[in-house]
């Protein structure tokens, strides 16, 4: 019998890169939520998802396969506006809420939902950040939404003790979004410095390399305790 990951944002980064790392092992069969893919591969299967729409959720599968080991891993997100907080318009802190927050908060109770009853391993693994933990200048929505994500996955650690769940905050990966915050000002942003000095001195993590250790993780769990994890606890 197969195991299954289901992970949000496989289209690059991070999400990617774990989808990828996890058709390594054979056993497992990969779902991928993302509104583009270039994965090709027998063991996975795309679901075109927009995770801005507010009905997203409605779309989703009705029933998960029988599998010996489930997998849901929220890694989709986006981090504009990257703005003082008095520029920031509703439109857009709308969607990086929607995004960040409620629809891991959907993924997550609709996950539960479908495997709930099953007597077999059952991982979240929410992608955090230390913006969650540490105020950055401008970042007023993806901290307070990356904090959101902390304070869910303990909420539902504490609801559901037959899951392991885990806000896990991979440091600074080398992805797509880690370029969008170099390209800023530094009028738009005012701590881009260190970021641009972070890729300069290669000090990004690499995103396979993230994805393996966020596997060993969910493989190795009486190994750690607590929801909140670092990739420096690894």
């Amino acid at each position: 019998m197969h195991k299954l990951a289901i992970i949000t944002g496989t289209h690059q980064g991070l999400g990617r890169a774990l989808a990828e790392t996890f058709l390594e092992n054979p056993d497992f069969k990969v779902w991928g939520f993302s509104r583009k893919n270039e994965i090709q591969h027998t063991n996975f299967t795309f679901f075109h998802t927009d995770l801005s729409k507010s009905d997203f959720h409605n779309s989703l599968p009705d029933r998960l396969p029988v599998a010996n080991e489930y997998v849901l891993i929220n890694n989709a997100a986006i981090i504009e506006p990257i703005a003082p907080a008095h520029s920031i318009d509703a439109e857009s802190l709308e969607k990086i809420y929607k995004i960040n927050v409620q629809a891991v908060h959907l993924l997550s109770a609709w996950f539960i939902r479908h495997t709930l009853d099953r007597k077999v391993a059952k991982t979240i693994v929410n992608i955090s950040s230390g913006a969650a933990r540490y105020p950055i200048t401008h970042w007023s929505p993806y901290c307070s939404t990356k904090a959101a994500l902390d304070m869910l996955s303990e909420c539902l650690a504490l609801e559901y003790p037959s899951y392991r769940v885990y806000s896990f905050a991979p440091g600074m990966v080398d992805t797509p979004m880690q370029s969008h915050i170099r390209s800023k000002s530094l009028k738009e942003f005012p701590e881009v410095d260190r970021f641009k000095a972070a890729f300069k001195n290669n000090n990004l993590n690499n995103p396979y390399s993230v994805s393996k250790k966020i596997i060993h993780l969910i493989q190795n769990p009486l190994t750690f305790t607590g929801v909140k994890i670092s990739i420096k606890d690894l």
